[in-house]
């Protein structure tokens, strides 16, 4: 261990054989640490190396005692209250990129925070979009967590490999497509796959395009003008005289050019001599044998697609092909088909895609959603159907009845009254955990990024107790004392009570909001999985996310946030 650097003069500290004590001796001393040597010289008198080191050693054992009692510098917590901090809260003292703990006056615990401290606890790193990716490839921002609604990600292992600025905008595809940026000069970029008239897309007047993948895959000229169908129908050419007027061979597919009318390129559905549905054949249409149904020619075999095995798939399921035409897939091969007068139906994974009703509840359905049945007008008032392209992709009963919501708010199946004495936790992705009262931090409740605007539904029935709104966000590199509590919020108590106890009542927060949802206000009675707010990113938050806390009282009282009232609320959460 080398010895302390002393420079400068000693006054009366030290004297060697033969020498007044209280003369003045001055010397430097320095270390070389590498080599386990003291260099001295000492004014007034030459001295051989070993009366300098006897000299040294002396002024060491003389001075080490003073050392020794210098005071300590300051513990960073004395006269703090219990709790946790940020190191900047406490003073010159403390290392401001550390979280620490303190009780009676006294650290006792110190937590280096790379990414810095926030409310006495270490800062979250912010996630990376891609790990919120459901596979590997290309994903519009908008579609992940934390992403730029107008960045393209390309995603592999749940990490970001690249992503660049969609200029005009960023094109979310169907499921199995890539996504991809908006293009400047194709009239089919931003559209869906599917046939549209140029008139409806910016292209050329008269001209029926086929769109895939966000460009044209092929336009046709339409001698007789383009007709726009009905959402969830393609656009065709207009036809003048019905090309399946003379077909007498029966009901069945037909190329237009089986038919001598038409579009030689066109399939006709022909039913009782007239044109059911028209699909546009973007790789051109084959021809058939007597008795067989003509079809388009696959180019890549729609069931190429078939990843599950084999099966009856919709089209849509398999993202190329008719969607409303139901695929036998056998061995990754079309070996046949059926086209679909009331629409294919995708069903959940394991069980066979089928052909819809002809009179489907959901041909009144204004967008893609859950409708109940009494939105809709058709079908079962108390059913939940899942509407896709004016199909049903899925039904479910509600025993408690179906809870139809505002406008752009999808419809629900009512929860049984009082709902489960569990709590539902909020969506999106975990960000910072419980850590209070005990569990290492000093983070009270349980965060979760998402999007602002995401829908918040009541995780226990209950009542609205308190709310607050107006508050913007105050972050800006750290929070100042005034901004700490300035956040909107919903706080409801839950009608179980505390399960644990039924001596105490249940309390849970919600914090960060945008705003309230429709008809929420002080006292509205919520059923478990009601919405209630939207999520937001005001008061002290450094990204938008939905910060759930739960705590407990005595029957009758009333209880506050950041408190070791507080509990950990995944302790909660329904199995």
């Amino acid at each position: 261990m080398s010895r302390i650097i002393y420079l400068g003069a000693v006054l009366g500290l030290m004297g060697c054989a033969g020498e007044s004590s209280d003369s003045p001796v001055v010397f430097d001393a320095a270390v070389d640490s590498d080599q386990g040597r003291v260099d001295a010289r000492v004014d007034g008198g030459a001295r051989d190396a070993a009366t300098q080191d006897a000299m040294l050693t002396d002024f060491d054992a003389r001075l080490a005692p003073a050392l020794d009692a210098a005071p300590a510098p300051p513990d960073p917590c004395m006269g703090q209250s219990d709790g946790p901090y940020c190191g900047a809260e406490l003073g010159a003292g403390a290392d401001h990129r550390s979280a620490y703990s303190c009780a009676a006056g006294r650290t006792t615990g110190v937590l280096p925070c790379p990414t810095g401290c926030e409310d006495g606890d270490c800062r979250v790193a912010e996630a990376d979009p891609c790990a919120s990716a459901p596979a590997n490839g290309a994903f519009c921002g908008g579609t992940l967590i934390e992403g730029d609604d107008d960045r393209l990600y390309a995603c592999a292992g749940g990490a970001t490999a690249s992503s660049q600025v969609c200029d005009r905008g960023c094109q979310v595809n169907p499921p199995g497509v890539p996504d991809a940026c908006r293009r400047d000069d194709d009239p089919c970029a931003g559209q869906a796959n599917g046939a549209f008239c140029g008139e409806s897309i910016g292209g050329a007047a008269g001209a029926l395009y086929v769109c895939r993948d966000g460009g044209t895959a092929q336009a046709e000229p339409c001698p007789n003008g383009c007709e726009a169908m009905a959402a969830g129908t393609p656009d065709r050419c207009g036809a003048g005289a019905d090309p399946c007027a003379g077909q007498n061979a029966g009901n069945g597919l037909y190329c237009g050019s089986t038919l001598g009318a038409g579009q030689a390129n066109t399939l006709y559905l022909c039913r009782d001599r007239a044109t059911a549905r028209a699909e546009p054949c973007a790789d051109g249409c084959q021809q058939m044998p007597a008795g067989v149904d003509d079809a388009c020619r696959a180019g890549d075999d729609p069931c190429a697609a078939a990843n599950a095995g084999n099966g009856a798939y919709c089209g849509r399921t398999l993202g190329r092909g008719d969607a409303d035409t139901l695929y036998d897939c056998q061995g990754g091969t079309t070996a046949g088909r059926e086209a679909c007068a009331g629409g294919c139906v995708e069903m959940p994974p394991g069980v066979a895609d089928a052909c819809g009703a002809v009179d489907d509840p959901c041909q009144p359905a204004p967008v893609n959603g859950l409708f109940c049945g009494s939105s809709l007008g058709a079908g079962d008032a108390d059913t939940l159907y899942d509407c896709q392209g004016n199909r049903v992709a899925a039904a479910t009963p509600c025993p408690e009845g179906c809870l139809q919501n505002p406008p752009g708010i999808a419809d629900a199946c009512r929860r049984a009254a009082g709902g489960m004495c569990c709590l539902e936790p909020p969506p999106g992705a975990l960000t910072q955990r419980f850590s209070a009262c005990g569990a290492g931090g000093g983070h009270y409740g349980i965060d979760y990024g998402t999007r602002v605007g995401t829908p918040i539904h009541a995780g226990m029935a209950g009542t609205v107790v308190s709310s607050r709104l107006g508050l913007p966000n105050c972050y800006d590199n750290g929070c100042s004392p005034a901004c700490w509590n300035a956040f909107n919020f919903l706080k409801i108590q839950a009608d179980c009570g505390d399960p644990e106890d039924a001596d105490r009542d249940l309390f849970i927060w919600y914090l960060h909001i945008d705003d309230l949802a429709p008809g929420i206000r002080d006292g509205s009675r919520v059923e478990q999985g009601q919405l209630i707010a939207f999520s937001g990113n005001s008061g002290c938050s450094s990204g938008p996310h939905i910060h759930i806390e739960v705590a407990t009282a005595p029957r009758g009282q009333m209880v506050s946030l950041n408190t070791c009232s507080s509990d950990n609320p995944a302790a909660r959460y329904c199995p």
